[in-house]
């Protein structure tokens, strides 16, 4: 069942629509407190309680431990990146949803009081309605209009150690200012007295998504919720016209990073041929292989290869024998499809098919003969694009 907060976001409602639904949907007033405008949005809980909360946390853990997560999420959020981090109140049974860019506390969320008895509360619907909420905040500040999206609704799990994560992506992401994270810090009930669980957290099943947005969107979300939601999520892909490539799910560091690599060169090879939609890395694992090819070796196999021969037969005698090979492989052989994508009746294509088996001795029924033509077209894509 989808979140009631869904829909607002995929429409961009505004940040206190977004508020008002948030308290309908918990039955308790929701207190934003944006820090950087030294503002309050809604109502104010307990407006001493940032200070009392500082001082009552450094009673209960170290200095040395204290001092190493406080500097550990401000250089974090130093990257330029929104980072929205949910946790749980230290000392008030409720969670809290806060949003850092560079290095300052922009915003919070106190959610509502759960009281003594946890079980009391759909925490469930506690935590993704502080996700939602905290999406909404980065995209209403980092986005323009139209640009509101679903990502924090497959944010449905992530427990994972953010140093870990960090590191992880530290070393595999090239530009951090052109990315938007979203993290989730579990939560351990009912000691609220411990340190905030930052480290040593199991991953969950995750694929790594990547959008094709100007500055660009990583998502680490649920591989189960990714699958369970596919259809609705490609169809508003296609409507919106955007591209997201998807690696493979993992569960270690390791993994993380090669889904992560995956989804970008997904990505890049779907933008490449025009595909709209969920773009899995699966499907475009013979185009990465390609792409290793050094140019000099493609540029030669292109010119001498059955391509080149079509271009050059077309180019002299007027015919579209490239153009239709090019839609039949792209239509996976049906002969309507490839028809109604080129504007042609399926005769024509019949019979430009038939002519290529006479005067080129291409034969498209032949798996080995397509599973060439394929490569290098995937070969010629590649190239055109290193030289545009």
């Amino acid at each position: 069942m989808e979140h009631p907060l869904f829909d607002l976001l995929l429409k961009g409602a505004e940040f206190s629509e977004v508020l008002d639904k948030a308290e309908m949907v918990l039955g308790n007033p929701v207190a934003f407190i944006d820090t950087a405008q030294n503002e309050t949005t809604r109502s104010v809980h307990y407006p001493r309680e940032d200070m009392e909360d500082k001082a009552y946390r450094r009673k209960q853990i170290s200095d040395e431990e204290y001092q190493k997560d406080t500097d550990y999420v401000t250089a974090l959020s130093r990257t330029g990146i929104p980072q929205v981090l949910v946790w749980p109140h230290i000392r008030r049974k409720r969670l809290i949803c806060g949003c850092l860019v560079y290095g300052r506390h922009v915003g919070g969320i106190r959610l509502p009081d759960i009281g003594n008895r946890l079980e009391d509360m759909d925490m469930d619907l506690v935590q993704a309605t502080a996700r939602l909420i905290g999406m909404a905040y980065v995209l209403r500040n980092t986005r323009s209009e139209g640009e509101n999206c679903l990502w924090n609704l497959l944010n449905n799990k992530l427990d994972a150690s953010l140093v870990d994560l960090h590191t992880m992506f530290s070393a595999s992401i090239p530009t951090w200012n052109n990315l938007c994270l979203l993290w989730f810090i579990p939560e351990y009930y009912p000691d609220y007295t411990s340190n905030l669980p930052l480290y040593q957290q199991a991953f969950a099943g995750l694929s790594t998504c990547m959008t094709n947005y100007d500055q660009g969107f990583v998502i680490l979300a649920g591989a189960e919720e990714l699958r369970s939601h596919q259809p609705q999520l490609t169809q508003y892909l296609k409507d919106n016209r955007l591209t997201v490539g998807v690696g493979s799910p993992g569960n270690t560091l390791t993994a993380l990073q090669r889904s992560y690599d995956q989804a970008r060169c997904s990505l890049q090879f779907a933008k490449q041929t025009g595909r709209l939609g969920l773009a899995p890395f699966s499907e475009y694992q013979l185009n990465y292989l390609l792409s290793l090819i050094p140019s000099e070796q493609t540029a030669s196999v292109l010119d001498n290869s059955p391509l080149a021969a079509m271009e050059i037969w077309d180019q002299q005698n007027g015919t579209e024998y490239l153009k239709t090979v090019q839609a039949f492989l792209r239509c996976n052989g049906n002969i309507k499809e490839t028809a109604d994508l080129l504007s042609v009746h399926k005769n024509t294509v019949f019979y430009r098919i038939s002519k290529l088996r006479e005067e080129l001795n291409l034969d498209l029924a032949d798996t080995e003969t397509l599973s060439l033509l394929n490569c290098l077209f995937i070969l010629k894509t590649q190239r055109c694009n290193q030289e545009a």
